[in-house]
């Protein structure tokens, strides 16, 4: 009887152009075909994405889909772990694009006893050049390069144990065990009548790893090339993806006041288990960024990501970000707005977990 050690997640929404690519990388994997599986999770999609699925079925040895009826990333997340038959669940977007030895390197990882996450490069695959700017969104941090707003890590060449939050969902593998000891991740990418039931993701799992005292191993032989749309190299994207940074911080400080997620109280910040303090943690990872004198302040509170906050931008730069910081203002407001208006999205936002029925959005 084959024995599977890693369960492959995908989580897709009419994206069938973009699973296809997906699939075609992991049918090349170096890697004992009996020994993992690829899970799809269809989340509501119209297109032909079982079509597509089912296309791989002779290729890809263990290749199952599974449809999620429930909305959300996080459900068809938690879809994945409920019908993983690995003890490491390995979670990619269906625009991740594998390299052959990417499951290897996730497997050296996880020999170490002392790794329950890991991850590696996430590096772009441009559908076009992007515009100048965007390189000023890339942050310098203590251990490599990171792009939030594109799902973005690059730190080099050399195994390393980092901060769980430095590995983002497109390449996020973890032993099932600890995420469902840990509870799972939390909301993230709803429909838009949903929009206020955003939570933090698979960030907020990170964090709560990090608080217990939990590293993650960064691989550069566990790395995917993420496709990255024009649609997201533009001004508009990076404002949505701060408005959704808004909610999303919201989000989280009313968890906080309650004692939620292991945190004690409201002044209770990421970081305070090893006794830094944030203030702390911003100064340890302040870095020079390249000849232009850019700097970056690191650990951001709000939503426990590290975000850029140059100083000595040029003009135009500094304008561009004060318009993107302008919506994190708004999506913050917009959801402790709807917080008062809406007793279910107040009971929503505390739940303890959102494993099994905790998961399903009240109607």
């Amino acid at each position: 009887m084959e024995r599977i050690k890693y369960s492959v997640i995908i989580p897709t929404l009419n994206q069938s152009q973009k699973l296809t690519q997906c699939l075609e990388h992991l049918a090349l994997l170096s890697y004992d075909p009996s020994e993992f599986e690829v899970l799809v999770i269809d989340n509501g999609s119209t297109d032909d994405t079982q079509g597509v699925t089912e296309s791989y079925q002779g290729r890809i040895r263990n290749l199952h889909c599974h449809y999620c009826a429930e909305p959300g990333l996080m459900a068809a997340r938690h879809m994945g772990c409920d019908e993983a038959n690995g003890e490491i669940l390995c979670y990619l977007d269906d625009d991740s694009m594998v390299t052959e030895g990417w499951l290897r390197g996730m497997e050296e990882s996880f020999h170490r006893d002392d790794v329950v996450i890991a991850g590696g490069p996430c590096i772009p695959k441009y559908e076009e050049p992007p515009p100048e700017w965007v390189e000023n969104f890339w942050v310098l941090t203590d251990y490599g390069k990171v792009n939030t707003f594109l799902s973005l890590v690059d730190f080099g060449e050399d195994f390393r144990m980092i901060p769980p939050y430095y590995i983002f969902g497109c390449n996020y593998a973890i032993r099932k065990q600890i995420l469902l000891e840990y509870g799972g991740t939390q909301p993230d990418y709803y429909p838009e009548k949903y929009r206020a039931y955003q939570g933090t993701g698979e960030s907020a799992l990170a964090q709560k790893l990090h608080r217990n005292g939990f590293f993650a191993a960064y691989n550069p032989r566990a790395r995917i090339d993420h496709l990255i749309p024009s649609s997201r190299l533009t001004l508009k994207y990076f404002c949505w993806r701060r408005y959704f940074n808004g909610i999303h911080s919201s989000y989280q400080d009313v968890r906080r006041q309650h004692g939620l997620d292991g945190y004690v109280g409201p002044d209770d910040a990421p970081g305070a288990s090893s006794g830094l303090s944030v203030r702390k943690i911003v100064q340890a990872v302040r870095r020079p960024l390249g000849r232009a004198k850019h700097r970056v302040a690191g650990f951001l509170r709000k939503g426990g990501f590290f975000a850029a906050a140059a100083q000595e931008d040029p003009p135009e730069i500094a304008a561009i970000r004060r318009i993107i910081d302008e919506n994190y203002k708004a999506g913050y407001a917009f959801h402790q707005q709807a917080l008062k208006n809406d007793l279910r999205l107040r009971k929503w936002v505390l739940r303890p977990d959102y494993l099994g029925e905790n998961g399903k959005l009240p109607r």
